[in-house]
């Protein structure tokens, strides 16, 4: 429970993220980790929401981000990268995700005083999750919705240039992915090449099925 104002929050912020993660289970939604869960949108999509919990000193706030996990561009990318940087393959890790607030502003949700009203905060998490978190996911949940997103992040690296790749390779592209890890790599070989070169042998073996 909280402490009043000005005192010491005694509440940990797992014990938020499980309340709010057992209302989505409710909901239809699966558990995958700490503060995660994921939903099935056909084709190796997942709609997928991470929790964010922060603890003041007078407050807890609580948002999310939410986004797509793509099982086939995951799978691929984390498998063909070698090096530096290297990721297992994990469903708690999202493909593309942005804080739910960029997509209705004011969804950030702070607790104050004590937890009397816990339960209709938490339920109102869960319901932004599962309706404006998925109706995002849904509206980037195949290839082609996809990867302009992935590409407007090339810049960050954080694997985005590998799943930029994978994806036009998914897409049946690979005339553009071949070109695109070129020259991609030709400017962050120290960064790309774990994987650049792993993906050309992928790109030559289906050339020669």
């Amino acid at each position: 429970m909280l402490s009043d104002k000005n005192q010491r929050i005694k509440v940990k912020p797992n014990d938020i993220t499980s309340l709010v993660i057992k209302e989505l289970e409710y909901l239809g939604q699966k558990k995958i980790g700490s503060g995660r869960a994921v939903v099935d949108i056909g084709d190796g999509f997942y709609s997928w929401s991470g929790l964010i919990c922060a603890v003041k000193n007078d407050r807890v706030e609580l948002t999310a981000n939410v986004g797509v996990h793509v099982a086939p561009i995951e799978m691929m990318w984390t498998k063909l990268k070698t090096g530096r940087h290297v990721t297992a393959y994990s469903r708690g890790i999202a493909t593309y995700a942005v804080p739910i607030a960029s997509l209705r502003p004011g969804i950030i949700l702070v607790y104050r005083a004590e937890l009397r009203h816990a339960s209709e905060v938490v339920s109102k998490v869960a319901e932004n999750i599962n309706t404006v978190g998925l109706e995002f996911a849904r509206s980037i949940g195949n290839y082609d919705a996809l990867l302009p997103y992935l590409q407007g992040r090339l810049k960050m690296l954080g694997a985005y240039p590998e799943k930029a790749a994978c994806c036009l390779l998914l897409m049946n592209r690979p005339a553009e992915a071949y070109d695109f890890v070129n020259e991609f790599n030709s400017k962050n070989p120290d960064y790309f090449e774990g994987f650049y070169y792993n993906f050309i042998n992928l790109l030559s073996e289906k050339r020669n099925v």
